[in-house]
């Protein structure tokens, strides 16, 4: 129970009915112990109306827990990138600037792509002369 209660405190805000969660985990666990052996098809768990609306706490968690990444790699990648682009010479760089080449790194395939000539004129044609990325 340590875990849940692990996970609980981090996203107790996003639940419907914080006050039962607990109750609510226990009921949930009696429910699908003797099911151990069998595995279990999520997506049929969260099409279930009577599971939705008995357990909706539960479910709200099954729902953050089943999309958050399951590896560290994206953000690895990221601060890669950032430790990249902040070297010593760019040191005095703004964060909105280092932001906008971080996007740029990231997404340097779709960059590689655009035409230059009319990223230049477009930036040409702005009476403001900062093209915001973000």
């Amino acid at each position: 129970m340590e875990e849940v209660d692990d996970v609980i405190e981090q996203y107790v805000s996003l639940l419907p009915n914080p006050i039962d969660v607990e109750a609510e985990v226990e009921r949930w666990k009696m429910r699908w112990e003797p099911k151990q052996d069998e595995s279990i098809d999520i997506t049929e768990a969260f099409s279930d109306q009577v599971l939705l609306s008995s357990y909706p706490n539960v479910m709200t968690l099954l729902q953050i827990l089943y999309t958050l990444p399951v590896s560290t790699a994206t953000p690895e990648r990221s601060f890669s990138t950032l430790g990249r682009i902040y070297t010593d010479e760019r040191a005095t760089m703004l964060p909105k600037r280092a932001s906008n080449l971080a996007i740029i790194a990231t997404y340097k395939k779709d960059a590689d792509e655009l035409n230059m000539e009319e990223v230049v004129d477009a930036f040409a044609q702005m009476s403001k002369r900062r093209m915001d990325l973000s």
